[in-house]
């Protein structure tokens, strides 16, 4: 929990750097984001956004997205739970603390099992059947 709060203040302290960055000196942001005020107004066009940071800011989305889909493939299946998940019980991964909870969970085949016995006893106590 503390490294949560940690991790959330580091965040919020590069958010208030960067705010007191565009108040304090706004041409400067602009330059570096590829916005150059002479070039768009003159020819129309953003060409060091499209050549520079614009391509980064896909790249960098496209990334996170694949490191994001990799890592909730992997997490363990307890909820709240970040570890990667070492073992694999019933297709899911389950990391060595919570490893024992998912033994503890029903097969998919006493999942099958159950649900056929199930709707074995709804077949068998309608007594309404035409066969």
């Amino acid at each position: 929990m503390k490294a949560k709060w940690i991790i959330l203040g580091g965040i919020a302290l590069i958010v208030a750097g960067m705010l007191a960055w565009i108040l304090a000196l706004p041409h400067d942001w602009q330059t570096w984001l590829g916005f150059s005020r002479q070039d768009y107004f003159v020819t129309g066009q953003n060409y060091a956004f499209y050549s520079g940071i614009g391509p980064m800011m896909l790249t960098t989305l496209g990334f996170g997205t694949i490191i994001g889909g990799l890592w909730k493939t992997h997490n363990c299946h307890y909820d709240g739970c970040w570890n990667i998940g070492k073992h694999k019980i019933n297709g899911t991964p389950w990391c060595d603390v919570h490893q024992q909870q998912g033994l503890e969970a029903h097969t998919t085949d006493e999942l099958l099992r159950l649900i056929l016995d199930e709707l074995r006893a709804i077949a068998g106590g309608s007594g309404d059947r035409a066969s």
